[in-house]
Parts: C-alpha cells; sequence; structure tokens
C-alpha cells in the first residue's frame, strides 16, 4: 500500500504529518508526502490522505474546482480519499481559495477522520451532503522525537525557581483576548506561581511592510514589560524541538488559552508528560478533556478558573492518569497503526 499525503513533511512548523508519516513508515505503510504529487503524480496511489485542504489551492481567488477535478480523477482510477479534521470550514477566513477548499475536500472524502468525537456531528451540521464514512483517530504524542527530562534540570534551564508553582502554555497567542486570561488568572493566584508562557507574544518585527514593523518593535516591548510584571516568561523565537520537552518538564499544569478551538496537540503533549490540563470547555478538547477527568471552563464565565487551576495544581493522581492514558492509547505507534487499518478497511 502506497499512501500520498497531499502536504509536504515541514508544511507547518508543528511535527503532526512526519512523525505521523514515521509512524506509518514503521507499521509497513509507504507514505509520500508532497502537494506537488498531488497535482503530478508520478505513480499510482493507494489512498490520498489531505490533511489541510487550504495547502491545496493554487492562488487565493481559486474557485478550487481544479482540487475537485484532481480528486475526482484519483476516484476515477480507484484511489480512496481520506481527509483528516484538523479544522471545521473556516468561516472565520474571507479567502475564498481556504473556504472553498475545505467544502470541496469534506465533501468528495471517501472518509473523514476527526480527533475527536465532538466534531462529527459539527461537520455533518454544516456540511448535510456529506457521503463520507466518520471514524475518530486522536491525536498522537510525539513521543518518538521528545524524550522526559527532570524538574529540576528543566527549572535551572528556564531559569524558572525550583519552589515556583508552574502553569504552561503552548502555542503563539493569537490575540489579547488569550493574553488577558492569564493576566486575569495571574491576579488571582498567589504570587509563587510562575507563567511559562513562550509564545505569549510573538510577531516578526522585520518585515517588508516597514510601518508594520515598527509597530511590532513598540508591541515586543509593550508585551515584555506586561510578562515581566505578571511573572510570565515568554520566548520571542519558536521553540525548537531540542528544547520543547525542558518547557513541559519545568511545568506542573498545562493551561490551554484558547476560547475558540477545535483541536490541540497540547493536550496529547501535556498527557506525554504526565501533566494534569487545564482547558476550554469547546470542540474536541473539551470532549477529551471530559473523558479523562482533566479540568473544563465555561468560555463565557471564567469566574472559577484560579480554582480549577488550583484544583489541577493539587490533583496528585491526575497526571498520572493522563501519563497512562497517553501511553496505552495516544502512542506514534498506536495511532498510525489505527491509520493504517483504517485504510485496509476503506480499500477491501
Amino acid at each position: 500500500m502506497v499512501v500520498l499525503f497531499a502536504c509536504n513533511r515541514d508544511s507547518y512548523k508543528n511535527p503532526y504529518v512526519r512523525t505521523l508519516a514515521d509512524g506509518l513508515q514503521q507499521v509497513g505503510c509507504e507514505v509520500i508526502c508532497s502537494i506537488n504529487e498531488f497535482w503530478h503524480p508520478t505513480r499510482e496511489y493507494s489512498i490520498v490522505h489531505i490533511q489541510w485542504p487550504d495547502l491545496l489551492p493554487l492562488t487565493p481567488w481559486d474557485d478550487c474546482k481544479n482540487i475537485e477535478k484532481r480528486i475526482g480523477e484519483y476516484k476515477k482510477h480507484g484511489t480512496k480519499v481520506v481527509a483528516t479534521c484538523h479544522n471545521l470550514l473556516p468561516h472565520y477566513s474571507s479567502v475564498t481559495a481556504v473556504l472553498k477548499s475545505y467544502e470541496i475536500v469534506y465533501k468528495n472524502a471517501d472518509c473523514i477522520i476527526h480527533l475527536g468525537e465532538t466534531s462529527i456531528e459539527m461537520l455533518k451540521t454544516q456540511l448535510p451532503m456529506m457521503n463520507a464514512k466518520h471514524v475518530v483517530i486522536p491525536h498522537h504524542t510525539y513521543d518518538t522525537i521528545y524524550k522526559n527530562v527532570s524538574k529540576n534540570e528543566s527549572r535551572k534551564k528556564l531559569d524558572v525557581p525550583q519552589d515556583s508553582k508552574c502553569v504552561m502554555s503552548f502555542g503563539t497567542f493569537r490575540d489579547d483576548e488569550e493574553r488577558e486570561i492569564v493576566l486575569s488568572l495571574r491576579k488571582r493566584l498567589p504570587k509563587e506561581y510562575v507563567f511559562l508562557m513562550p509564545g505569549f507574544f510573538r510577531d516578526a518585527i522585520i518585515r517588508k511592510n516597514v510601518l508594520l514593523g515598527v509597530k511590532n518593535i513598540f508591541k515586543t516591548i509593550k508585551y515584555s514589560c506586561v510578562a515581566k510584571k505578571n511573572n510570565i516568561v515568554m520566548n520571542h523565537r519558536y521553540v525548537p524541538d531540542e528544547v520543547l520537552p525542558y518547557y513541559l518538564a519545568a511545568a506542573d499544569v498545562v493551561l490551554i488559552q484558547r476560547k475558540k478551538i477545535l483541536n490541540s496537540g497540547n493536550v496529547s503533549l501535556a498527557m506525554l508528560f504526565g501533566l494534569p490540563i487545564v482547558g476550554p470547555n469547546v470542540g474536541n478538547v473539551g470532549g477529551i478533556l471530559q473523558e479523562t477527568h482533566n479540568y473544563v471552563f465555561d468560555v463565557n464565565n471564567m469566574t472559577n478558573l484560579s480554582d480549577l487551576v488550583e484544583a489541577a495544581m493539587h490533583d496528585n493522581e491526575l497526571g498520572k492518569k493522563n501519563k497512562v492514558y497517553a501511553d496505552e492509547k495516544l502512542k506514534t505507534r498506536i495511532v498510525a497503526k489505527r491509520h493504517f487499518d483504517l485504510y485496509k478497511s476503506i480499500l477491501e
């Protein structure tokens, strides 16, 4: 069996594609990762697996009929089309090609993989004309590339006091709404709490638009001062793979700082490192956190968020249970095998 991932191994900074592709290779499934190969195939494929439809349009104003035609050609020759629902139809985007690419891929897929139960009904509501089979395969843990390190060593490396209580959030904070979640939380928690949030503010200073670059210089200075005042450890650059485990090992609790979210690899990462999680009761994230008895907050009323964080901080068993859950259900090998078995069932 040969599977084409219709994206490049490095399409995004996160290692989802390359680790899943490597995991599939380990269980005996040949995988090619290439956008160019989607458009100009040099061999036959049993499965074309589309991860993010918006990687496929050729221009921002593309009507995506060429994507539909290409998918039709694959299916005419017996190739099955699978899509992973990382995102629902992105109505927040005004780019024609982005909107159309999702709609066309989901409507023409033979099977759609969801990272949790919640998105199945959400997508069916948005696209009632779909004929796809829907299955749930969770987000894997990146256990093949991230290994645990000691808490003492990690805190020393990141300059986090050894006796502090450390709350960590990963991912770039998207707007002031998300930063306000942390700043409000800071006011309600004791001083010994440290917030390890490398992406608290991260935006490019060197830009073609000089005015925007200057604006970001002032924003960087502003948020650096805010972070220092509120005991927030931030990093203006993306955290490289070799350093990322130190952030997780230094933490006591992981906070998912989103109000609008469907999926998050940070949930499985936190579980890999045996950490309790506090996150929004939204999308698949909320469903998984509830299923595993982690702590969820109401995005419309977060007055009890500090209580949840403190409860998670003192929950001595939850992190251990999360680690067991990750080892039994979310390891890359396990998730890759579930993909491989799904591919085989679709082809039968």
